[in-house]
């Protein structure tokens, strides 16, 4: 069996879209209830709705098909060619179904189309199953801070690795 056939599948009822500060504002109580769950650093709204540099141009929603938000991916420009991701959530209901990896792999399939080589992120070292999803789809340890492995990614090996067929990015 290889990789891709055990690779959990975004639910055919879920679409991966552009999230924009409006989207944010209108889910912001549903994001930060999936946040609570997360290991490390908690956000609030603030962090949701904070401006970053073109974090509205590359930050991915998962959403069912009747509106209801279920996963989201924050990310930014820091520099020429990164993107960083600030924060991936997946409501508790739906995880282990590939939607993580589907917002991860859209953030990347932006980053490129802007001219991005890599994606980043922090983990908490405290995390083991995020580190553990991170590595499993490409991503590898360039760094570390007192609590937190900072880990890269390449856009074009994520965004080649993605099924575009299930997202309308």
């Amino acid at each position: 069996m290889t990789a891709d056939a055990r690779r959990p599948r975004t639910p055919a009822s879920v679409d991966i879209v552009p999230l924009t500060f409006v989207l944010a504002q209108r889910w912001v109580d549903a994001l930060c209830a999936m946040d609570r769950g997360t290991i490390g650093e908690r956000w609030e709204a603030t962090h949701w709705l904070a401006s970053r540099a073109a974090k509205w141009a590359l930050s991915q929603a998962a959403v069912m098909r009747h509106g209801e938000v279920i996963g989201a991916a924050i990310a930014s420009r820091p520099n020429d060619a990164d993107v960083h991701i600030h924060r991936l959530v997946v409501s508790p209901d739906f995880r282990g179904k590939g939607i993580g990896e589907e917002l991860v792999r859209a953030v990347a399939r932006v980053g490129e189309l802007a001219r991005a080589t890599r994606v980043t992120l922090k983990v908490s070292d405290q995390n083991t199953a995020a580190r553990r999803f991170y590595e499993r789809i490409g991503f590898r340890a360039i760094g570390r801070q007192p609590t937190n492995l900072l880990l890269a990614a390449s856009c074009a090996l994520l965004a080649a690795n993605s099924d575009a067929s299930l997202t309308n990015t």
